[in-house]
C-alpha cells in the first residue's frame, strides 16, 4: 500500500473532515457571540438615550448602518463601530433623500438647516416602503435622485 492510498484512506478522511467541521462550528459561534454582545451594547446604548421600543418601532438598514424608528425617535446605528452616531426627534426631519441605483435604495434624512444625516442602503424596498409610508404620511419632503451622477 502505498503513502498516498494511506492518507486517502476513510479513517484519514473522516478524521480531517471532523476537525474542519469542529473548527468551522467553533469560529463561527465566536463571530455570532461577537454580533450578538455587540448588537447588545447597542441596545443598551439606545435605552440610555431614553429611547424605548414600541409597537410601532422599525429598522431599515444594511450590514453597516441601519435607521430606528419610534414613535417619538429616529436613530443611526453604526454596526461596525457599535455607535449610535445620530439621534433626532421625528420635529428635526424635514424630509427624506432618495437615490435609486445598483442593487439597493440609498437614502438619508433631510433636516433643519440643510444638514442631511448620513446615507443609509437598504436592499429590502418592502423594508423602505415602511419609512417611505411615515414620511409621506407625515407630509414631509420627499426628494427622489432617479441615478447616481444625474
Amino acid at each position: 500500500m502505498s503513502e498516498f492510498a494511506l492518507f486517502l484512506s476513510w479513517p484519514v478522511v473522516a478524521g480531517l473532515s471532523a476537525a474542519l467541521l469542529v473548527t468551522v462550528y467553533v469560529l463561527g459561534t465566536r463571530r455570532a457571540s461577537r454580533a450578538s454582545r455587540s448588537m447588545a451594547d447597542l441596545a443598551g446604548q439606545i435605552r440610555a438615550m431614553g429611547i424605548n421600543a414600541d409597537a410601532s418601532t422599525f429598522a431599515v438598514g444594511d450590514e453597516r448602518h441601519v435607521l430606528v424608528v419610534t414613535a417619538t425617535d429616529v436613530v443611526i446605528v453604526d454596526r461596525v463601530r457599535g455607535k449610535v452616531p445620530q439621534h433626532f426627534s421625528h420635529r428635526e426631519v424635514l424630509g427624506l433623500k432618495m437615490t435609486e441605483g445598483g442593487t439597493g435604495v440609498d437614502f438619508a434624512l433631510l433636516l433643519n438647516g440643510g444638514a442631511e444625516s448620513r446615507t443609509v442602503r437598504t436592499h429590502s424596498v418592502i423594508e423602505f416602503a415602511r419609512l417611505f409610508e411615515l414620511f409621506a404620511r407625515q407630509d414631509k419632503h420627499l426628494e427622489f435622485v432617479p441615478e447616481y451622477g444625474s
